[in-house]
């Protein structure tokens, strides 16, 4: 590891989407269906929908019934493509192999990220993320949207030791980068593979 600055913390939490993995849980769908859900589940519609499924206030099945009513597909092959979406997705390989590479170390890792109880039930276990971090925590596991206090709880799960001060995170978001460095953490703005193995 070429980059000695890592070596001063004692936790690196990494974020999901648009950090681990670009992927789409719905991409099976096709692009005209995944269009209409952009529309449907997210954009304006968040907060009705994205947003209380990140939150554990909807299931899989309930946005897949809603969906059903405004797409030409069976609520039952919107979830067979949800589920078949998340055992399909692939990593970005610069931060899947960085987190790779701290497994085992004294330094300590975690995954922590706004999403769906398809996640939980069905990204971790196929694709053994819980053998790749330390611990993962999920807001729909969690029931609340405020990432903060998933990073607090998994530095209170690693102990007296382990603080803000020493953690880095790892994350696309300039906001979640900024809100993470005012509890006194520090940041690292993913942006993409060739931009991340250079910083390293």
């Amino acid at each position: 590891m070429k980059n000695k600055f890592i070596e001063r913390y004692s936790t690196i939490i990494f974020d999901f989407d648009g950090t681990l993995c670009f992927g789409r849980y719905f991409e099976l769908l096709g692009e005209e269906s995944l269009d209409a859900i952009g529309t449907l589940v997210f954009g304006n519609n968040s907060a009705l929908w994205a947003e209380r499924w990140m939150k554990g206030d909807l299931t899989s099945r309930d946005v897949a019934s809603y969906l059903s009513e405004h797409l030409a597909v069976s609520e039952e092959d919107i979830l067979s493509a949800l589920k078949q979406g998340c055992s399909n997705m692939t990593f970005n390989p610069a931060v899947y192999d960085f987190a790779l590479q701290q497994h085992g170390t004294e330094r300590k890792t975690a995954l922590v990220t706004a999403n769906m109880d398809v996640f939980t039930e069905i990204v971790v276990p196929a694709h053994g993320l819980d053998d790749v971090f330390d611990i993962v925590l999920n807001t729909s596991d969690n029931r609340t949207l405020d990432k903060s206090i998933l990073w607090r709880k998994a530095l209170e799960v690693f102990g007296p030791k382990f603080s803000f001060a020493t953690s880095l995170l790892i994350d696309n978001s300039p906001a979640m980068i900024s809100l993470f460095e005012s509890l006194g953490g520090h940041g690292y703005q993913y942006e993409n593979d060739p931009a991340f193995l250079a910083w390293l």
